[in-house]
């Protein structure tokens, strides 16, 4: 049967909310997330087999260090990109210029420093940190932007389309990695490194035409690196927080266990991947939201927690029951993450009580707060790491995790009312 061009049937309604409405940005980034968990998945499972314990930790310290690098080579790029479209009404053509510039300048002088540092690191790669820097501050950063482009345009099934592609280039380089039978970690980053710039030129040349985007490059003025900052600093030192603890193990001379934490550590990463579609879905409504003050953004936050907390203990509860899954999957050696599993089951509910009021404070404009607590979370985490884990290996990094994020919660819910008392007593005091 041929279908009306009008879209009057089920599937052309379909059609139409996917295009147009909240409920269809956030179905297209649920979409693409699902993606990412089953690819993350599937490239977690091919490197640990590929790489053995040892090799993945190395991998993972290596990788924790990039982490925190890459949002701060990007100046908060991206996030001042959609800023500047959706709430600023800058042209997408000037806006993107000057974000590609930031990033492009910003990984180049950001891989140089990253290597330069971790030479000093004993017992990590020089050469695989080099190649992971190319491919992810370069090639990774720039399909990123891309993707975030879409995101400015209103475009999500754009962004989903992007962030897919990302994901099945990761796969595909993981599994030739298994098929060449290397264990070695510095072919595994020059593999990703070139898979990674291929596909950023690919996907740049397909924005740009998409788009109509034509000018590429833009002076980076003070302006700029002041509105990205608090985006990127936030960024980077949430990487830090959360991975930190990771190097310290295998620094420690852990290396077996910084493997088996590590391993651990991505199922509530994977798991949490559809809480980060909610909430990229609802970026647009959050700084909406937020030209009314903290107690709008605060008031849909709430809407957005109640069934993410559901999800969070759903979770919780499958990573409890379902651990013992983790031997035969990812092999005997791997007998012993199946505690550490199991006690990560308690981080999806204190990460969904963090992030809908920690998204509210940024919508109202409160980032440089937001950054501030964060800042205060890495320190307390980063010394609790560093005085448990040289002589309790793996549980004091979890001791330390939970602390810290503990802590992170109630800073925030107590930063938030009290913002908001501020703001009904002085309206003001509303960030402009």
């Amino acid at each position: 049967m041929i279908e009306p061009a009008d879209g009057s049937t089920r599937v052309g309604r379909l059609t139409r909310v996917l295009r147009t409405s909240l409920a269809g940005d956030t179905a297209w980034s649920f979409g693409a997330e699902a993606i990412r968990m089953v690819g993350g998945l599937g490239v977690f499972f091919v490197l640990v087999r590929a790489l053995g314990t040892d090799g993945f930790g190395e991998f993972a310290a290596i990788a924790a260090v990039v982490a925190f690098v890459v949002p701060l080579a990007q100046l908060g790029a991206s996030l001042l990109l959609v800023q500047r479209v959706r709430r600023d009404d800058y042209p997408l053509d000037d806006a993107f210029a000057t974000a590609f510039t930031m990033v492009i300048v910003g990984g180049v002088v950001a891989s140089l420093f990253t290597v330069g540092g971790v030479a000093l690191v004993p017992g990590l790669s020089v050469s695989a940190t080099a190649w992971l820097c190319a491919g992810e501050l370069l090639g990774g950063a720039t399909t990123s932007l891309c993707a975030y482009t879409a995101i400015a345009a209103g475009r999500l099934r754009v962004y989903a389309e992007t962030t897919s592609i990302l994901t099945g280039v990761r796969v595909g380089a993981a599994i030739v990695l298994l098929s060449t039978g290397s264990t070695s970690v510095v072919r595994w980053a020059l593999l990703q490194a070139i898979a990674l710039s291929v596909t950023g030129g690919v996907i740049l040349v397909r924005t740009r035409r998409r788009f109509g985007v034509h000018r590429t490059w833009a002076r980076i003025r003070r302006n700029d690196v002041l509105e990205g900052a608090p985006y990127s600093a936030s960024l980077a030192v949430f990487s830090a927080q959360d991975g930190i603890d990771k190097p310290i193990l295998r620094s420690a001379g852990w290396v077996t266990d910084a493997g088996l934490y590590s391993a651990a550590y991505r199922v509530p990463t994977i798991a949490m991947l559809p809480i980060q579609a909610l909430l990229v879905a609802s970026y647009n409504r959050t700084f909406s939201e937020g030209k009314r003050g903290l107690a709008a953004t605060m008031a849909f936050a709430r809407r957005l927690l109640a069934p993410s907390l559901v999800y969070a203990v759903v979770v919780g509860a499958l990573m409890v029951l379902a651990a013992p899954l983790a031997v035969p999957i990812l092999g005997s050696e791997f007998e012993d993450a199946v505690p550490i599993v199991r006690w990560l089951g308690l981080l999806p509910l204190l990460r969904v009580l963090q992030y809908f009021p920690a998204n509210a404070l940024t919508g109202a404009g409160y980032q440089r707060v937001r950054l501030w607590l964060l800042i205060s979370t890495l320190l307390i985490n980063l010394a609790l790491c560093l005085a448990w884990i040289p002589d309790h290996s793996w549980r004091g990094a979890l001791a330390a995790t939970f602390v810290g994020e503990t802590w992170y919660v109630i800073v925030l819910w107590i930063a938030t009312r009290w913002l908001s008392a501020v703001e009904a007593r002085r309206p003001s005091a509303v960030p402009a």
